[in-house]
C-alpha cells in the first residue's frame, strides 16, 4: 500500500505532481542507500532477493519500502522504467549504477532515455 500523500517525501510529491522522475529524487534515494549500506553493490544484492542478478519491480518496491522513503508504487514503477535502459522489465547491476550516474550528470533535467 502507498503511504498517504502527506507522508510522502517532498521530492516524491513534486515528481507525482509533475509526472516525471526528477534526478534530485534519485539523489535522495542514493543518499538514503549510502546511509543504510556500504556500497551500491551491497544495496543491489540486498534488493535482488532471488539472487538472479536482476532487480524486478517487485524487488525494487520492497527495497524502497525498506528504506522508508515515502514513495508510491506508481512512482517507483516510473523510477524503475527510467532506470531500465534496455527495456527488458528488470534492472541489472550496470543499469542500477548507471541510472545514478546519469542523475548526477543531468542536474535539474528529468531522467529519460531513448527506447530503441
Amino acid at each position: 500500500n502507498d503511504p498517504p500523500f502527506n507522508e510522502l517525501h517532498p521530492m516524491a510529491k513534486e515528481c507525482i505532481q509533475r509526472d516525471v522522475v526528477d534526478p534530485q529524487l534519485l539523489s535522495v534515494i542514493q543518499q538514503a542507500m549510502e546511509v543504510k549500506s556500504k556500497s551500491m553493490r551491497h544495496v543491489f544484492r540486498l534488493w535482488d532477493r532471488d539472487h538472479d542478478g536482476y532487480i524486478t519491480l517487485k524487488e525494487m518496491r520492497r527495497g524502497m519500502a525498506d528504506m522508508h522513503l515515502g514513495l508510491t508504487h506508481s512512482l517507483i514503477a516510473k523510477i524503475a522504467n527510467a532506470m531500465d535502459f534496455d527495456a527488458n522489465g528488470k534492472l541489472d547491476y550496470n543499469e542500477f549504477v548507471n541510472a545514478f550516474k546519469v542523475a548526477d550528470k543531468t542536474g535539474a533535467d528529468n531522467i529519460s532515455h531513448p527506447r530503441g
